[in-house]
């Protein structure tokens, strides 16, 4: 399958994957924030006023080789909280693929002096020094039993120590906030060895002391109970990812993937965005408002860069999200009490591709957001219009006339059947405003375009990516990049239907280029029948992006299809007294059309009327072999 026109993201938003440009933004408490301070932390809540500490393991470890010691995890809220081991003994590894496709922090289970593995910072004003806190931890132990710290803030027990967060006996989650005098655990509810859970805790100094300090597991509340303590003081002590403190050899044993840290108590509608963001992002279930549900496999897997704003109360609301993407939506005009508007990405690699487009339209962006507009009862919602921005700094030359917006808004998973929205003016700084937005609806899907490859060019960097039978028994996969940036390597992925992927091929990228490359593989060993190929491409930094999908079936290719393209009718020619039956597959591989050989025998050709079925890439497919056509 080939793609044309690949959109170069520069230094600022790298070729196939965003890179986020750091804003000054700012969220007090949960009141409306003025639209000039855009949301560029977890899920699109807060920034780094706010955000103290932001680790992720997709972005800012010091290497993203699999099964490699890290030596530095940096802190992505703009607050420099990085974490570091100097001791190569004690450093944890970086392991991808651990959780939804995404890499993970592997902490060992050595308990030996100065070999436990953790990470640590120095102190900071940040991290403590303030009457709220919530903290978002999405981990996986595979071992339990002992004092195993996910984070703490203290030189030793009870000195120094504004918190720790920390699996212990009886298989509890325990947490101590301002010493240990008010330690409290999760009992009755215990936690699974190989289990991926999202565990947060809340700390509101201005409530009741009876209901200050409360965990969270997968977004439902676990436990509430008492701290004395009305504040954390500003304590002069290290902040430490998998150990109780730096002198202590009790090891983590398990993955930490994220760490989230905001200096304030959050309120409802933040955290709930937040724990969608990530629920989504590593494929876990929340037990409560799982409200962002276009992550699910039935919907696309829309997974990645997922943010929102959304309104519990007129105090409690996120009304301005960008997150760590390109897109940045703002001012709802008709936003209730329990309504959200949540967004992501299916992760494909940020290119321009000519099809599937309105006439008129020149190229769109492969990759396509979709929404969820609903309440906490996933009801379909209507929150009015909202303005939504575009960060194309570094896009090369953008000309706003020229600049598209595409709304799947029939849901029929074809842009080529809709009106094209123009409007979009530029506010300077490389960033594209379409006011009023009201047409994205829930479950849309949508995405940007461009009328004029000249004046707004989108640049070519990744020119195709195929798949075809290179004998009757092997497979040749095919790629060809213009140019790369920050590439590290690339990983051929296949499947036999279409969701359930391996890695087949990993081939080393060149890095940076400006020269076209081609690359090849040859798969000895597909399947007999149906074959699913797509290219992921990782960069230095973690971050990667998928290709589109190329199918392909073994069989002799003696078949042919005509016109291509075509505006209805195709024929098929080459059949034989050994084709048994004759299908048309969509480009998601689902039959749209079959028949049987009792309805063709003795024919070498056969005409099918496909002008009912949308516009789009699909499959002639026999016993035989397999050709691919285009729809008008």
């Amino acid at each position: 399958m080939e793609y044309l026109w690949f959109i170069m993201l520069n230094r600022f938003w790298y070729m196939k994957k965003i890179k986020l440009i750091v804003l000054i933004s700012l969220l007090c408490g949960n009141i409306l924030v003025p639209a000039a301070f855009t949301q560029t932390g977890p899920g699109g809540v807060g920034g780094s006023a706010t955000n103290a500490l932001w680790l992720r393991a997709n972005a800012g470890t010091s290497t993203t080789t699999n099964g490699v010691a890290i030596s530095t995890w940096n802190d992505q809220s703009g607050n420099a909280n990085d974490v570091t081991q100097a001791n190569i003994a004690q450093r944890p590894l970086y392991n991808t693929n651990v959780m939804n496709g995404y890499p993970a922090i592997q902490f060992d289970n050595n308990s030996a002096a100065g070999q436990n593995d953790f990470l640590s910072g120095v102190d900071a004003a940040t991290l403590d020094n303030t009457n709220g806190l919530t903290i978002f931890t999405v981990t996986r132990m595979n071992n339990l039993g002992n004092a195993r710290s996910i984070i703490a803030k203290r030189t030793n027990v009870g000195v120094n120590q504004a918190y720790m967060f920390f699996y212990y006996t009886t298989n509890y989650m325990w947490l101590d906030v301002v010493s240990n005098d008010n330690r409290f655990n999760t009992n009755p509810t215990a936690y699974s060895p190989g289990t991926n859970y999202i565990l947060d805790f809340h700390f509101d100094g201005t409530l009741a002391a009876a209901s200050r300090v409360k965990i969270y597991t997968n977004h439902s509340l676990t436990t509430t109970s008492t701290e004395s303590a009305t504040t954390i003081p500003d304590y002069a002590s290290p902040f430490i990812v998998g150990s109780t403190h730096v002198g202590d050899n009790r090891p983590f044993g398990g993955y930490i993937a994220e760490i989230i840290i905001f200096r304030t108590a959050l309120g409802t509608a933040s955290r709930i965005i937040i724990d969608n963001y990530l629920a989504a992002k590593y494929g876990i279930t929340l037990g409560l408002n799982d409200i962002y549900t276009m992550d699910n496999a039935g919907f696309g897997n829309f997974d990645h860069d997922v943010a929102g704003i959304g309104r519990e109360s007129a105090t409690d609301l996120n009304v301005d999200a960008q997150g760590s993407a390109i897109l940045r939506i703002l001012n709802p005009t008709d936003l209730n009490n329990n309504e959200y508007f949540i967004w992501g990405h299916n992760n494909l690699i940020q290119q321009a591709i000519d099809s599937d487009v309105p006439a008129g339209v020149a190229a769109r962006f492969q990759r396509v957001w979709r929404a969820s507009e609903v309440n906490k009862s996933t009801a379909a919602v209507e929150i009015g219009s909202f303005d939504m921005r575009w960060d194309l700094s570094g896009l090369g030359p953008v000309t706003a006339s020229d600049l598209r917006l595409l709304v799947d808004e029939d849901n029929d998973g074809i842009f080529a059947d809709e009106t094209p929205i123009s409007g979009a003016v530029s506010l300077g700084g490389g960033i594209y405003e379409f006011s009023g937005v009201a047409i994205i609806g829930d479950q849309n899907r949508f995405t940007l375009a461009t009328i004029n490859l000249i004046q707004t060019p989108l640049p070519i960097e990744l020119i195709s990516f195929k798949a075809s039978i290179y004998n009757r028994t092997s497979v040749q996969v095919n790629w060809t990049t213009k140019s790369e940036t920050n590439n590290d390597y690339f990983v051929v992925q296949h499947a036999k239907d279409g969701y359930s992927w391996i890695d087949k091929f990993q081939i080393d990228g060149a890095g940076n280029s400006i020269q076209t490359l081609n690359y090849n593989v040859i798969d000895e060993t597909p399947h007999k029948t149906e074959n699913y190929y797509r290219l992921k491409q990782v960069d230095f930094d973690g971050s990667f992006t998928y290709s589109e999908i190329c199918f392909v079936e073994l069989g002799a290719i003696d078949l042919g299809v005509y016109p291509n393209p075509s505006n209805g009718f195709i024929t098929i020619s080459g059949l034989s007294a050994n084709t048994e039956f004759i299908t048309i597959k969509n480009s998601l591989g689902q039959i749209v059309y079959q028949i049987f050989k009792q309805e063709f025998e003795e024919k070498q050709t056969i005409t099918i009327d496909l002008s009912i079925f949308p516009a789009g890439h699909y499959f002639a497919t026999t016993n035989l072999g397999s050709l691919r056509f285009v729809k008008l």
